[in-house]
C-alpha cells in the first residue's frame, strides 16, 4: 500500500493570510494589518479597540480586513490566535509518541513525502519579489552577520559557507544562545544581519535582532508559518514550511530557501564571482596566491 502525499504545512496561519492579502487591502485595512504583523500574534489577543487603537483606525476597519479573512468575527479571530499559539509553543518532547505505530522505513517515506509537499507549497507561495529583495540586501551590504537558533543555526552557517565564497565580509556569529558577542559590536549601517528562527523560538535571538536593528542594520529573516517574534523587526521575510510527521519539525524548505538565496546572489554579482571562487580554488590547491581583482600575485611571507 502506497503513502498518500499529506497536506502541505498544516492549516494557513493568519499571518500567512495577512501577508498574501496586502496588496489587495485598503490602506486603512493594511495599517491593521501591519499592526498585527509587527506584533505577531500578541498584537491580536487584546481587545478590538485596543487593536483598532493601535493601528490608529476606527473598529469598522478592524471587522472589515477579518471578514475579508474568512472570520466570523473578533471572537472567530482571536480563537484561531490562540490554537496557533499552542501550536507554535508545543516542545518535540509533546510530539514525541513512542506508541505510534509504523516502522522507521515507513516514517522515512512519510517524512520526504510531507517535505516534497511542502516545498511544492513554498515554490507557490514565494514572490519574486521577496527573493529579489533579500538578494539585493545581500548584495549591497557592506558586510553580513548570520545567527539562528539552537537547531537552525546550521542552515544559517550553510548559507554562510555559500555567502563566503561568493562575497567578502561575511560573519557567522554561531547560536542565539552563544553568539560571537564582540562581533555584535560592529554591526551598524550598511550591514545586514541574517536569522534563521523556527519554532521554540529563544528570547536572545529577538533581543540580538533588537540590537541589530537599534544600530541600524537591516534584518533578513528565515522563518516558519508561525512567524518568529523577530517579524516585527525584519525588513525582509522569508517563510517556509516546517511540517514533519516526526517529533522535530523538518529544515529541509530552510536549506532549499538558502541554497536559492546564494544562487540568486551569484547571478546578481556577476563575474566577480568566479574571479573570487577561482582565487579561493588556486589558494586552497597551494598553487598561487592570486588576489580576486586580477592584480600581481606574490608567495605569502
Amino acid at each position: 500500500m502506497h503513502d498518500e502525499a499529506p497536506q502541505a504545512g498544516g492549516p494557513v496561519t493568519v499571518a500567512a493570510q495577512l501577508r498574501d492579502a496586502m496588496p489587495e487591502l485598503t490602506p486603512s485595512e493594511r495599517k491593521v494589518a501591519r499592526a498585527l504583523l509587527a506584533a505577531y500574534p500578541v498584537a491580536g489577543l487584546g481587545t478590538l479597540a485596543e487593536l483598532a487603537r493601535h493601528a490608529d483606525v476606527s473598529g469598522p476597519t478592524v471587522l472589515r480586513l477579518l471578514t475579508r479573512l474568512g472570520f466570523a468575527g473578533f471572537t472567530d479571530f482571536q480563537r484561531r490566535l490562540l490554537m496557533e499559539i499552542d501550536e507554535r509553543s508545543a516542545t518535540a518532547a509533546e510530539h514525541f509518541d513512542p506508541e505510534r505505530g509504523g516502522t522507521a522505513e515507513s516514517l522515512v517515506r512519510m517524512t520526504l513525502l510531507t517535505v516534497t509537499a511542502d516545498l511544492a507549497a513554498d515554490v507557490e507561495s514565494i514572490t519574486e519579489t521577496e527573493v529579489r529583495d533579500v538578494v539585493e540586501a545581500l548584495a549591497e551590504a557592506r558586510r553580513v552577520f548570520l545567527i539562528g537558533g539552537a537547531l537552525s543555526h546550521a542552515a544559517a552557517y550553510y548559507l554562510y559557507l555559500q555567502l563566503d565564497m561568493l562575497r567578502p565580509g561575511c560573519r557567522f556569529l554561531g547560536a542565539a544562545g552563544a553568539p560571537a558577542w564582540n562581533a555584535l559590536l560592529e554591526l551598524g549601517r550598511r550591514d545586514v544581519l541574517v536569522v534563521f528562527d523556527y519554532r521554540r523560538y529563544e528570547p536572545v535571538t529577538l533581543e540580538i535582532t533588537r540590537y541589530a536593528a537599534a544600530k541600524g542594520a537591516r534584518v533578513v529573516l528565515f522563518t516558519d508559518r508561525w512567524l518568529s517574534p523577530v517579524a516585527g523587526e525584519a525588513g525582509h521575510l522569508l517563510v517556509s514550511r516546517t511540517a514533519s510527521p516526526s517529533a522535530f519539525d523538518t529544515l529541509v524548505p530552510a536549506i532549499a530557501y538558502a541554497e536559492t538565496i546564494a544562487a540568486a546572489l551569484a547571478v546578481r554579482l556577476g563575474s566577480k564571482v568566479q574571479r573570487r571562487i577561482a582565487a579561493g580554488e588556486a589558494v586552497q590547491r597551494g598553487r598561487s596566491w592570486e588576489r580576486p581583482d586580477g592584480g600581481d600575485t606574490s608567495p605569502p611571507p
